[in-house]
């Protein structure tokens, strides 16, 4: 009998397809596997050029789902073939000791996982390349520090790995909690499963956003991110050029927000598109998706003169798939209020006036600043505005970034959408901090928008 040292074993794929096919986009690739060393899903999905899915011109299934097995040395004999369909049944699992992760003795962990939660494989812990690092059995001897399986040597929220990926330096691995119960899933014959959902819809980013496990790489005085740590962040580009020119933020499958100053066209919703899991603005990334829109809904009072109301939700045309890179941000309550020197997170391509490149999705990190303190540095402030920055300068949103994300982290891990890059005087300078769009001052209105 022979064993597989690398393969896919794909089984059966669910869903029908009946429909006259004209109508419908061609389908778009398999989903990397949900699962390494154990049966998984593949997901894909296509789009109806004519309407929603399961009108009289839409029949058919927009999702297809297969189940799959990815072994990496896992023992998996060539000949195995499974045959089933989908709809999750829980099965009551027992690990070994070390085999799961146990949240009471964060380095305990000494199972066979080599992979990243995205699916990329881990860098040896011994190896420097692609990524140096402190983290080998020499320096932490006694953390299983041998080979390439996910290991938590810092003691971490999750055992963790430098990966093979020139792109990331590290990422979280998929390894069961040692405390749940129905760790693994198997499947019934002969039904049908939804698509799977993120168990977290909004502001959990599943690739950590600080660069804690080694160097950083070198948004005015910001940093460059990591790729997937902001998965909500859009670039919005214009069809005519392909050029970005302003941010924005995905608050759900269908819905982006931005500010009302980028959008000059709010009644001709094709002569705009934007970019999800992008990155690198000038290269095409393999993380990155096209979304078109159907309509756009900027603020019936939108003053381009004080830039009050600036504000514009625009709807998708097609759901949008989640993903590693692509995944929504949280709305605050409506009217809160951050107190001042509350730390805050802008995120751009804007102009980096000479403190890095904006080739790549960059951040900066500024305090709060009191709605009344910032009138007295800048005046125009109003209610519907907030501002952030430091006293001294140095970090900011600049031209490029409007209309793109300020976010706030809650004490829950969630990141929530506090602000819209919207104005300011220069950039970065000393007393004149930036001014955004207070998002909850219109939560009724983002409502409204997206129910009516």
């Amino acid at each position: 009998m022979k064993y597989l040292t690398y393969g896919i074993l794909f089984l059966s794929i669910t869903s029908e397809v009946t429909s006259d096919d004209t109508n419908w986009s061609s389908w778009t690739q398999w989903t990397q596997c949900s699962k390494t060393c154990k049966q998984g899903m593949q997901l894909r999905v296509r789009y109806c050029y004519a309407g929603l899915p399961g009108t009289p011109d839409c029949e058919g299934a927009w999702w297809q789902s297969r189940s799959c097995v990815i072994s990496y040395y896992c023992g998996y004999p060539t000949t195995t073939a499974i045959t089933t369909t989908t709809t999750i049944v829980p099965t009551t699992t027992t690990t070994a000791t070390g085999s799961c992760f146990d949240s009471g003795d964060r380095e305990s962990y000494r199972g066979a996982i080599h992979q990243t939660k995205s699916g990329i494989i881990c860098q040896a812990w011994n190896s420097q390349s692609p990524h140096r690092h402190r983290y080998t059995s020499s320096t932490y001897p006694n953390s299983g520090l041998n080979g390439n399986n996910c290991r938590n040597p810092d003691l971490d929220k999750n055992p963790w790995c430098f990966t093979t990926s020139s792109y990331k330096q590290w990422e979280y691995c998929d390894v069961p909690n040692c405390s749940d119960t129905t760790s693994t899933t198997t499947v019934a014959p002969g039904s049908t499963a939804p698509p799977p959902t993120s168990s977290s819809e909004c502001g959990v980013p599943d690739v950590p956003m600080s660069d804690s496990k080694g160097n950083t790489s070198h948004i005015v005085g910001g940093v460059e991110t990591t790729p997937g740590s902001i998965p909500w962040q859009a670039s919005l580009r214009r069809s005519f050029s392909g050029s970005h020119f302003c941010g924005a933020s995905l608050l759900n499958r269908n819905w982006i927000i931005t500010a009302a100053h980028c959008i000059t066209e709010p009644h001709n919703p094709s002569s705009y598109y934007a970019l999800l899991g992008d990155h690198n603005q000038y290269t095409t990334d393999v993380t990155e998706k096209r979304v078109d829109f159907s309509a756009i809904f900027r603020h019936q009072q939108y003053s381009s003169s004080t830039l009050e109301n600036d504000i514009t939700m625009m709807k998708i045309t097609y759901p949008v798939m989640f993903d590693t890179y692509i995944r929504p941000i949280c709305l605050p309550n409506a009217n809160s209020i951050l107190p001042e020197n509350e730390m805050v997170t802008v995120s751009g391509w804007g102009t980096t006036k000479n403190t890095g490149s904006n080739t790549v999705l960059r951040r900066a990190s500024v305090p709060v600043v009191e709605t009344t303190s910032c009138n007295g540095l800048i005046g125009g402030v109003m209610s519907s505005m907030m501002c952030a920055g430091y006293m001294s300068g140095g970090k900011d949103s600049c031209q490029g970034d409007s209309g793109g994300p300020l976010f706030w982290e809650a004490s829950s891990g969630e990141y929530h959408l506090v602000g819209i890059v919207s104005w300011g005087y220069g950039c970065a300078e000393a007393r004149k901090p930036g001014v955004y769009t207070r998002v909850s001052f219109y939560i009724p209105w983002i409502q409204n928008t997206m129910q009516n």
